[in-house]
């Protein structure tokens, strides 16, 4: 007998595919986004990042009404690593940060574009 899966997540998510930088200390890597909430962040990444790894993450966010005046602005906060999986088809891993810190500016960008395009997203 199988169990249906239930998606206990508590916050909107909108699917994202942004470039991103993880810092740790002086190490750099690259990143890219496959989905972001207001408080988490799932991402790919060519290597695996070890869990409860507290990183820097900068990255730009699209600001302002969709096809008008739109522009990217950055965004910067801290996460601390909760998930690393391989996807062998892919040749990358799949990680998922939890947000520690977040300054305000910051995190208002994020909540607005994911109310925004998760909004898109539903109506579509």
């Amino acid at each position: 007998m199988s169990v249906p899966w239930v998606d206990r997540r508590k916050t909107v998510r909108a699917k994202t595919e942004f470039l991103l930088h993880l810092h740790k200390g002086k190490k750099e890597k690259m990143g890219k986004t496959v989905d972001l909430s207001a408080c988490r962040m799932c991402c790919e990444t060519q290597d695996p990042l070890p869990l409860f790894d507290e990183m820097e993450i900068k990255f730009r966010i699209p600001i302002g009404l969709k096809g008008k005046q739109e522009k990217n602005e950055w965004v910067s906060c801290k996460g601390v690593v909760v998930r690393c999986e391989s996807v062998p088809l892919r040749k990358k891993f799949r990680v998922a940060f939890y947000f520690t810190e977040c300054d305000p500016t910051s995190r208002h960008k994020i909540e607005t574009y994911v109310k925004r395009e998760s909004w898109l997203t539903q109506a579509a």
